[in-house]
């Protein structure tokens, strides 16, 4: 790791990495060695004891590129379709890519009224603290009633306790 890096992350134990769709994707839907790639940086992360939370993106892609679409979707109805059809496929590629290393990655999908409802909240940061304890990824993805996985990112650093 970069020196620089090195510093940022001295006194840092929890690291959040959002991972966009054009991080994920190529011409040919999921990029397997961009993937790859990532997944070995994060596994370097954990060795080095940090815990690592996902925010990531690429289940619409995934899904557009499982069912031929090549043209953008325009409706909340097609884009959740989408990702219903390309979350497993996302899930999988990065389950097996964690693999790999002996890491295992969880799912977990966020809504806002998930964060919005106290209960609900200490919920999620209990399981996503329960999670890195146990020395998972976990992954968290977008929903399509959020406005973009950065305010999935933004709200999910203020999970774990």
């Amino acid at each position: 790791m970069a020196t620089i890096r090195k510093e940022i992350l001295a006194n840092v134990k929890r690291v959040l990495i959002k991972v966009g769709s054009a991080v994920l994707t190529g011409e040919d839907g999921l990029d397997l060695q961009i993937i790859e790639q990532l997944v070995g940086e994060i596994a370097e992360l954990t060795r080095e004891n940090y815990q690592i939370v996902i925010v990531t993106s690429g289940a619409i892609a995934s899904g557009k590129h499982r069912m031929g679409i090549t043209t953008k979707l325009k409706s909340i109805p097609q884009k959740q379709a989408a990702a219903a059809i390309g979350q497993g496929r996302l899930m999988r590629i990065y389950s097996n890519a964690f693999g790999k290393y002996g890491l295992y990655v969880a799912q977990i999908l966020l809504t806002m009224s998930d964060l919005d409802d106290r209960k609900r909240f200490l919920n999620v940061r209990n399981t996503l603290s329960t999670l890195m304890d146990w020395g998972s990824s976990p992954s968290s993805t977008r929903t399509i009633r959020w406005p973009s996985t950065r305010s999935n990112s933004a709200t999910t650093t203020s999970l774990p306790p």
